[in-house]
């Protein structure tokens, strides 16, 4: 059956599980502990505002020292035959501005791999097909995203929001933002707003 080799470009549809903000200090077995998120402080439906949410949202996540995204990746792989076959990933991505990056990605047969940052170098770990691979970036973590897209056309869902730059990203490609619903989200009050861009529409 074929499918796409995980490093390479497909179209992606995502379902992000959670978003956890943490503050860690110096050692791997200190206490983590929850940033206080924007969304926390919702008492009301604020349609109006739609723009200054969202550009909070950015700043809070630009500004963020160390945060992590879980989330589980579905995508599509045309077969020979024409038919669409739906395989699954999940991956948790790490940064630690303003040079760490790491991807942990674990696929839907249990093949797991590893890409590493730590802004010199890009390492690629893949176990299961006996691959290591290395290449120098520096620049820190912008640079090194736009080096897996652009460059080793690598899969990296919700890239922009790892960006220190995500503010003037979406602030300049959103055409068109609207709020939909005051939500929960693990218990957690949420605002989920609406958003178009030349290419792609989006739902925050």
């Amino acid at each position: 059956m074929k499918k796409n080799q995980w490093w390479q470009a497909t179209r992606t549809v995502m379902v992000v599980s959670v978003l956890s903000v943490t503050t860690t200090g110096c050692s791997e077995n200190e206490m983590v502990t929850r940033a206080e998120h924007p969304a926390a402080q919702i008492t009301a439906p604020q349609a109006a505002n739609a723009e200054p949410i969202l550009k909070r949202m950015a700043e809070f996540l630009a500004k963020t020292q160390q945060f992590s995204v879980n989330l589980n990746d579905n995508f599509d792989v045309v077969q020979e035959s024409g038919q669409k076959i739906e395989f699954g990933e999940t991956r948790k991505i790490t940064i630690s501005r303003p040079n760490g990056l790491r991807v942990d990605l674990e696929e839907s047969n249990g093949e797991k791999h590893t890409v590493l940052y730590d802004g010199k170098n890009i390492t690629v770990f893949s176990p299961s097909q006996n691959v290591y691979a290395q290449t120098t970036k520096p620049g820190g973590i912008d640079e090194a995203v736009r080096y897996f897209l652009k460059d080793l056309h690598m899969r990296l869902p919700l890239a922009a929001l790892l960006l220190s730059r995500f503010p003037a990203e979406v602030e300049s490609r959103t055409q068109s933002l609207d709020y939909v619903e005051k939500t929960l989200i693990d218990r957690v009050p949420t605002h989920h707003l609406a958003g178009r861009t030349e290419t792609v529409d989006y739902q925050v």
